[in-house]
């Protein structure tokens, strides 16, 4: 019975004309808004006890990855894809008597599907992606004072999603490679934010439940290799 669904999955690929690796290295931003909120609420709140946090980092834009292969027939592209992605969130209070700092360090890896067309020529194409997501959300505070005495605490978080990206891409072929790089915007849809220890303790900023949000653009450049 596995045999026979992996032949029904390979089979319609097979018709294709070629199968073309790739890697690639992807830029993007993320809205992050529920985050960027709870860091206020936190400044807030760290203001009315007497211990200013400010914020030295606020999920800013990064560099990821990913690695795939196309499929093409005509000017149909489809194909598959794994991603890696991170970036971070940073709180920070200092003073005589020590040092207070607060990170959020957040990684998402997605599994995914792309399917494509070709346009005018072989150089240019559009495409949508569509990715099962999963969001790694460490928190971690520590405390440093003066007198030696050190406070650490951490605490883990995990979202799972799913994301639709619609964008455009150039292409160069030489010889057996091809160079490439294409631009869009990611949406993300993600569930509710859980501890790890207990699934049923949500990430929350007062009654508001916290969603992480990966949403935003993204550019990238890579290298294929037609097999």
């Amino acid at each position: 019975m596995r045999f026979l669904l992996f032949l029904t999955l390979i089979f319609p690929l097979s018709s294709f004309a070629q199968m073309q690796p790739y890697v690639s290295a992807v830029a993007g931003t993320y809205r992050m808004n529920d985050l960027k909120d709870m860091h206020k609420e936190m400044i807030n709140s760290s203001i009315d006890n007497g211990l200013p946090l400010k914020a030295t980092m606020s999920f800013p834009a990064s560099v990821g990855c990913e690695a795939g292969a196309d499929w093409t027939k005509g000017s149909l592209i489809l194909g598959g894809f794994a991603n890696y992605t991170m970036t971070k969130g940073s709180l920070q209070y200092a003073d005589y008597s020590g040092e207070q700092t607060i990170d959020q360090k957040l990684s998402r890896y997605s599994l995914g599907l792309k399917i494509g067309r070709y346009l005018f020529s072989r150089q240019f194409s559009v495409y949508g992606k569509t990715a099962f997501t999963y969001t790694a959300l460490d928190i971690l505070s520590e405390t440093q004072l003066t007198t030696g005495e050190n406070f650490n605490y951490a605490f883990s978080y995990r979202s799972l999603g799913i994301s639709f990206e619609p964008g455009i891409q150039w292409s160069y072929p030489w010889q057996r490679f091809t160079l490439f790089a294409h631009g869009g915007y990611q949406f993300q849809f993600s569930g509710k934010t859980y501890y790890t220890k207990d699934a049923d303790i949500h990430l929350t900023n007062g009654n508001q439940e916290v969603h992480v949000d990966w949403s935003g653009i993204r550019v990238g450049i890579g290298i294929g290799f037609s097999l």
